[in-house]
């Protein structure tokens, strides 16, 4: 009896962790590369610079971190260009974690070439 009340709470706790609940008010679901959601908090740490019509980007990888598991979002603010940086796959690699480059071609939009390129995105060393 003891057992099968374990068994309920771990598949309890699993289906509440695993994130099928719906998705969160605070996210974006437009497709729109074009839309940040304001309150969203971007999740993939790094350092990343617009150069050339790129972005340059040292991010964590596992070993198996290419550019094309990255799209780029961005949104007008005042007097910037604000991007960010999704990672839309993992990196499935078993590696132990170290930092890498990656370059992503971005050409710049219209609406941002009077503009600052700003990162939303938090550092790799903020913590």
């Amino acid at each position: 009896m003891l057992h099968a009340r374990m068994l309920v709470l771990v598949a309890f706790v699993v289906t509440a962790c695993s994130g099928e609940g719906g998705t969160p008010n605070n996210v974006a679901t437009t497709g729109s590369s074009s839309v940040l959601a304001a309150a969203a908090v971007p999740s993939e740490k790094l350092d990343a610079q617009y150069v050339n019509g790129k972005v340059i980007a040292r991010v964590i990888s596992n070993g198996c971190t290419r550019a094309d598991q990255f799209s780029i979002s961005h949104q007008i603010n005042k007097n910037s260009c604000v991007l960010n940086v999704n990672r839309d796959a993992p990196d499935l690699c078993k590696r132990a974690s170290f930092v890498s480059q990656i370059e992503i071609d971005w050409p710049m939009l219209e609406e941002c070439q009077s503009r600052e390129i700003d990162f939303a995105n938090p550092s790799l060393s903020a913590d």
